[in-house]
């Protein structure tokens, strides 16, 4: 067989683009994985070995993965213009499910909860923002400490909001990311099916 791009050099591109289109179009939903600033060695291996759980999830679930943080070196655009650009790229009507997995640590201070990104932070409040419109059913997942203002913020019709924890003034590292990370993955997980 003879690729058609090959006899037609000014298809290639246009095929390309295209089978690009149609292979984004084939997910069953996208998952938008953030690892925030992890402030130590340590806390930067357990993080990346959690986003790595996800990202094998999401490959299993044939879900779209879309990592912010996760290995690569900061960019000039800061992670918190990434994640508001990636967002207002996911926002639609569509059916397909958007995940929004967060793993790093919080804070909370003047009743503002926020997830501590590399470079300036992010709150529930930017985030409501950032999604607002967006029809499409979203599964918020915040792993960090400090993390339960985020649900008031971020709850809505097609929305399910999972926290670390229940409060802003829980601001202990939080291992709910670790547990929650290795039993998204496991089949035993869910014995009753």
């Amino acid at each position: 067989n003879v690729n058609e791009a090959e006899t037609d050099p000014g298809r290639g591109s246009a095929q390309a683009n295209h089978d690009d289109a149609v292979k984004a179009s084939s997910f069953s939903g996208q998952l938008v994985l953030v690892i925030g600033a992890p402030g130590t060695e340590d806390f930067d291996a357990a993080f990346k070995e959690w986003g790595q759980r996800w990202k094998k999830v999401a490959e299993q679930s044939d879900l779209e993965f879309v990592p912010i943080g996760l290995g690569e070196e900061p960019k000039e655009v800061s992670d918190r213009e990434l994640l508001r650009k990636t967002l207002n790229t996911a926002a639609g009507n569509q059916s397909t499910a958007l995940w929004l997995v967060l793993i790093g640590h919080g804070t909370y201070a003047r009743d503002i909860a926020k997830f501590n990104l590399r470079g300036p932070d992010v709150s529930g409040v930017d985030l409501a923002k950032w999604m607002e419109g967006n029809k499409r059913p979203i599964v918020i997942i915040n792993c960090a400490s400090a993390s339960g203002p985020f649900v008031n913020r971020l709850s809505g019709p097609q929305r399910v909001v999972v926290t670390a924890t229940r409060s802003g003034i829980e601001q202990n590292y939080a291992r709910f990311g670790d547990f929650l990370s290795e039993a998204i993955g496991s089949p035993d997980s869910d014995l009753d099916h």
